[in-house]
């Protein structure tokens, strides 16, 4: 028996997901687990390389795999572009989007940091 590393629920069928995206994902979350491995490629050369793991259950799988569904078809896209009254600039989860005054203290309340105050871009 094995704990899902999302849901804390314990059962025996784990899978590993391992990601390879040339950033450092500990920023998104600590439950993504750094891996070093060593690709031998078939003309005998090597490479180091760095993947990102994560255990998990089916159920946790399936809303992954749905995410990135939704990802894939651009669903998120509106969500974070082409509104011209976000002037701060905001670093979330390796990119930096554009923000409004109000979506800027909603995102400092729940990082803990409700009095920081932003940098905003001048027009």
């Amino acid at each position: 028996m094995e704990l899902c590393q999302i849901c804390n629920q314990e059962g025996e069928d784990r899978r590993t997901l391992r990601l390879e995206y040339f950033y450092d994902l500990s920023e998104i979350s600590d439950k993504l687990k750094k891996a070093e491995v060593t690709i031998r490629f078939a003309d005998g050369h090597e490479v180091k390389d760095v993947l990102w793991t994560i255990r998990t259950c089916k159920d946790c799988r399936g809303d992954f795999l749905g995410i990135l569904r939704r990802w894939t078809n651009g669903e998120f896209i509106t969500q974070t572009r082409g509104r011209s009254e976000r002037n701060i600039p905001v670093r979330v989860d390796g990119r930096v989007i554009m923000m409004t005054a109000e979506e800027w203290q909603a995102h400092t309340a729940r990082l803990g940091e409700p009095d920081r105050a932003p940098h905003q871009l001048v027009r």
